[in-house]
């Protein structure tokens, strides 16, 4: 687990990629399917339009362990509330997740 028993509990054990926003402490939380290799762990850039949150994710290294693993993202630093987090991962389709509670 890379980060994600940061999570909160309900979280962790969804085997599809979720997201919260958690307002107390104004931060999206998003945790990934099994992806990414635990030795090159992936990357994150986050860009607000609106309420919308839009994360492209890259992995890093040329060199990687054949391992999937799933990772945590912590995205702050926004204006506004957000309602909606979209996740663009190489070679991955799209993501789309709401964020209302």
């Amino acid at each position: 687990m890379n980060g994600i028993e940061l999570a909160p509990l309900s979280m962790q054990r969804d085997d599809v990629p979720n997201a919260r926003y958690l307002a107390d402490s104004q931060v999206i939380v998003f945790v990934s399917t099994p992806l990414y290799s635990g030795s090159c762990p992936p990357r994150g850039r986050a860009e607000q339009s609106g309420s919308t949150v839009t994360v492209t994710v890259s992995e890093t290294g040329d060199v990687c362990t054949a391992d999937a693993n799933r990772d945590l993202f912590l995205v702050q630093g926004f204006g506004g509330i957000p309602k909606r987090l979209i996740v663009k991962q190489d070679g991955q389709d799209e993501i789309d997740l709401s964020l209302a509670g």
